[in-house]
């Protein structure tokens, strides 16, 4: 779970990680010799930009890559993708030269750098509005090898421009109504029975890669008649699932997506309110999940046990039900010398034979997306209470003092910004570590605990967050802290749905830069991520946020990052920023430890605010599209048409600026809800151009 900014700005690194045919990427129009055979074309692009990877059978570390980025994400060409790997591969990046150079003939850019082992070449020029990089990337030795890098070499020398195919036809308007939408969404469980608690026991060893892990579990029934539970775990082999001492029958199945679903027949039948404790033995003899190298993944490396760093995020490594939101007790054990991070409220630390053991528990019931987590390495830790005896804790390798001081005093206010918006949170304790995955970057929050690793731990001294500067990674290291900080509350004190969560993590995001660079920041903000939703359309369908089928389309991440926070925004100046902090801070109260759909959330902003706003969400959330308007003036009337197949949107305070031929603005705030509106004007307003939401307040696009 990241920023919109995070996830917008990790297109940048497509490809900072590509057949001896030459082929033309239809796309772009460009024209290549790849350096060998074999090369398979991976399509990854999405939200507008185009990402077109070669890669060799050998894997992702000989690659052809072509990217073709809009203005919007790319505004200082090359420049920007070379601060934004820069910054995000830190001490790994060794740069080589960044001079003027020709792509296909055209000027521009090319870029050497290194990274580890990897040689990388990059050349971009300017084509019409967008930028155009091809990439080269190879082992070091390749390059190094006479044989070898001739053929590296040729690929942008000898690459040409042809013409781009037209671009696709635009996907056929969503018209789904509100009600379509909510019969999509999947029926509310309703378990036999559930996991109550959580004993969870783990043994890692960083030098070998090694863990173990025991859990006992207690399963309550809901229903009589319980006779079998279905468990799911990741990574880990089970070695043994008993109750009370005796060896049960397992029937273990996939569960797609590296999960494995255990059906446990208990040893005998529970009624309604019976529990039983089972004893789950499990192991990985190399902890390592790493899933595949796919823009739309937040996280790369799911979880390792490595000497420097290991961490585990998503993998389930002791085993859990769907609803995910029993206590937990956590204890981990490591060799000497090194410190466990975890959520929850921390206990005994003890030593025997060489071993440390940390304690951890969390006694509260709540939903969850993932499981706990827990990061281990040399750490030193700083810690700070809040204003309202929260405790923050910063863990950090050996001399990073005053970087974790840094981004210590950046969650300490955004959590002071965040409380007051969204109440306290259920749990005493938020936890942050730094993690050296062993492939990519990530920033990730599991309960109580928050994951950033090393490409986000730039030196933050004098570093602002400015929403007008959501492309520059120099305030990457302090976003994503914040961001990751608000999930703590939208998705785990209130569970919800996850597009949902990321779209207003985006919006708090944004109220901290309105809090950090002042109220213009907020603003130019919102704008930004406005511009981002309306220019990504093209990517692919537009659905409505709440659907499930926001997973489905290339447009995922300007649906859910970059459309709900402008959503929030124009809830929030409909509703005046009294009645709208207000509504929310008593929606969330009141939603803590719930599971949370958008009908849910409605209703508690509008109990709170005094007015029924489920035509606000069914508008926004559960329609697709935007208002397309256009607007003309004949004499002294100003007519305008909602041209959208969608139904006609409500707008209640639409600006628009009619500007005479003598260059007079005439500024007018409309109330608009049908498909035409006509008004009279006081004033002749014969050839004067008329400009639709000239602010940019709302998320409306002015159509002819």
């Amino acid at each position: 779970m990241r920023a919109c900014i995070v996830a917008v700005l990790s297109l940048l690194l497509a490809g900072a990680c590509a057949a001896a045919e030459r082929v033309t990427d239809e796309a772009t129009g460009l024209c290549f010799d790849l350096p060998e055979d074999g090369y398979k074309l991976q399509d990854q692009s999405q939200a507008g930009v185009v990402v077109h990877i070669w890669a060799s059978p050998e894997g992702m570390t000989k690659r052809v890559v072509v990217l073709s980025f809009p203005h919007a994400l790319a505004p200082d060409g090359l420049e920007t993708r070379r601060q934004q790997v820069s910054n995000m591969l830190h001490a790994d990046y060794r740069e080589l030269r960044f001079e003027p150079g020709k792509l296909a003939g055209i000027e521009g850019t090319v870029w050497e750098y290194t990274a580890q082992s990897e040689h990388v070449i990059e050349c971009a020029a300017q084509v019409d509005d967008r930028l155009l990089v091809l990439q080269v990337a190879a082992p070091d030795a390749d390059w190094k090898d006479a044989a070898k890098a001739p053929a590296l070499h040729a690929v942008i020398d000898d690459a040409t421009l042809g013409t781009a195919a037209a671009p696709p036809a635009q996907a056929e308007e969503d018209l789904s109504t509100p009600d379509d939408v909510r019969r999509e969404r999947p029926a509310p469980p309703s378990p036999e029975w559930h996991v109550a608690s959580h004993d969870v026991k783990v043994t890692l060893d960083p030098t070998k890669g090694t863990l173990s892990v025991s859990d006992d579990l207690v399963v309550e029934a809901l229903k009589d008649d319980v006779a079998t539970v279905t468990l799911v775990t990741s990574v880990v082999t089970l070695d043994s699932l008993e109750q009370d001492g005796a060896p049960l029958a397992v029937a273990t199945r996939d569960g797609g997506n590296g999960s494995k679903l255990h059906g446990v027949t208990l040893a005998s039948p529970l009624k309604a309110g019976q529990r039983a404790t089972l004893r789950f033995s499990g192991h990985a003899d190399d902890y390592l999940a790493n899933v595949p190298n796919d823009l739309v993944a937040e996280v790369s490396v799911l979880g390792q046990v490595r000497d420097k760093s290991s961490y585990s995020s998503h993998i389930v490594y002791y085993p859990l039900d769907d609803t995910n939101d029993a206590s937990v007790k956590l204890t981990v054990t490591v060799p000497k010398g090194y410190v466990v991070a975890a959520g929850g409220n921390p206990g005994a630390v003890t030593e025997a034979g060489g071993q440390v053991t940390y304690e951890f528990s969390n006694d509260l019931a709540v939903p969850r997306i993932l499981p706990f987590g827990w990061a281990v390495a040399k750490y030193i830790q700083r810690s700070a209470q809040t204003t309202s005896g929260n405790e923050l804790v910063w863990y950090g390798y050996e001399g990073e003092g005053t970087l974790i001081e840094q981004r210590l005093a950046v969650a300490e206010k955004a959590y002071g910004i965040f409380e007051k918006m969204m109440g306290p949170l259920p749990w005493k304790r938020v936890a942050f570590a730094h993690v050296s995955p062993v492939e990519r970057e990530m920033g990730v929050s599991t309960p109580g605990l928050i994951m950033i690793s090393d490409g986000f731990f730039q030196d933050l001294t004098g570093v602002k967050v400015d929403g007008a500067k959501l492309e520059d990674p120099s305030v990457l290291g302090a976003l994503v802290v914040v961001d990751e900080l608000s999930h703590q509350w939208n998705a785990y004190a209130v569970a919800l749905p996850n597009e949902l969560a990321e779209g207003v993590a985006t919006f708090l995001d944004l109220c901290y830069a309105g809090e950090d660079s002042g109220p213009d920041s907020y603003r130019a903000g919102i704008a930004k991520v406005a511009a981002y939703y309306l220019g990504g359309r093209a990517a692919d369908k537009d659905v409505p946020v709440a659907s499930p089928r926001v997973y489905q389309t290339k447009a995922y991440r300007t649906i859910a990052f970059c459309k709900v926070p402008v959503i929030l925004d124009m809830l929030r100046q409909y509703l005046g920023d009294e009645r709208f902090f207000a509504a929310w801070r008593s929606a969330f109260t009141k939603l803590v430890g719930k599971r949370c759909w958008y009908d849910d959330l409605t209703a508690e902003l509008s109990a709170s605010a005094g007015e029924d706003l489920s035509w606000f969400s069914g508008q926004w959330f559960l329609t697709a599209g935007r208002p397309l308007i256009k607007a003309s003036v004949d004499g002294r009337t100003l007519t305008l048409v909602q041209l959208q197949p969608q139904p006609p949107f409500r707008l209640p305070a639409l600006e628009v600026r009619v500007t005479t031929p003598d260059g007079v603005d005439h500024d007018l705030t409309l109330s608009m809800a049908d498909r035409t509106l006509e008004l009279p004007l006081d004033f002749d307003a014969t050839g004067a151009k008329v400009t639709v939401d000239p602010r940019k307040l709302l998320l409306v696009e002015q159509g002819e």
